[in-house]
């Protein structure tokens, strides 16, 4: 790798950490180019010659906290010993443990909504990465364990991820999502887990219903459609990374 690519890709992380602080402070509507390029101490035309719009800063910060989350992941499960702790830790770093700042600041809450609307793509490829880790996990037990399950380590993770999701529509605090978090993964991996291929189904469409939502948690808001025998109606309903 040349030196140069070396300086711009460290002049790049250097921009995405001052964004994240920038955003995080004062939510994304407010912050401009001129602020970001501030915060990361270089020009307004050297922050355009790493990002073409305050979008596009947005979009790589999310991937890069998604980034550091997996990362912070990947280095605790070794530390933890059953499918149950390893999962639960997984869970608490990704969503629980930002949940009651979310809560609480407009501005977390602003991030959430602006991630689902100009970020999307970017939120789809962590939850990608999320959901792989999962199964990474849900694959090493049941090799180790001999358990056959009807539904592959991809679905498993793909089901649990939206559930959780879920949880985040109607907990009120992290403590709550905690439990919720909990009871699912005691249900549906731990020694006596109970959930059959019908109440799996559910949860898997539930979560497609969900449709997406912001890496920094909390609620957010979208619409749900619906067909009526009299006329199309649209209804508000909150929705959570």
């Amino acid at each position: 790798m040349s030196n140069n690519k070396l300086v711009s890709d460290a002049k790049r992380q250097q921009i995405l950490a001052a964004a994240l602080e920038v955003f995080f402070k004062y939510g994304y509507k407010r912050v401009s180019m001129n602020e970001i390029a501030e915060a990361a101490a270089i020009s307004r035309p050297g922050l355009y010659l790493h990002f073409s719009s305050k979008e596009e800063v947005f979009r790589a910060v999310i991937v890069q906290f998604a980034d550091s989350l997996i990362e912070e992941i990947s280095k605790g499960l070794p530390s933890r010993k059953t499918i149950e702790e390893k999962l639960r830790y997984a869970f608490e770093v990704w969503t629980v443990q930002r949940f009651d700042l979310t809560l609480k600041s407009p501005e977390a809450k602003e991030i959430s909504d602006s991630s689902y609307l100009f970020a999307r793509e970017a939120l789809d490829r962590s939850y990608e990465k999320l959901e792989s880790v999962l199964a990474s996990i849900l694959k090493e037990h049941a090799k180790s364990s001999g358990n056959k399950r009807a539904l592959s380590a991809e679905k498993m993770a793909h089901i649990l991820t939206s559930a959780v999701r879920g949880f985040k529509l109607v907990a009120k605090s992290a403590t709550e999502l905690r439990k919720l978090i909990q009871d699912l993964l005691m249900l549906s991996v731990g020694r006596n887990a109970v959930l059959n291929n019908s109440v799996i189904s559910f949860g898997s469409a539930f979560g497609k219903a969900l449709a997406g939502g912001p890496i920094f948690s909390g609620p957010s808001v979208t619409t749900v459609h619906w067909k009526s025998p009299c006329r199309k109606r649209v209804q508000p309903i909150n929705e959570s990374f």
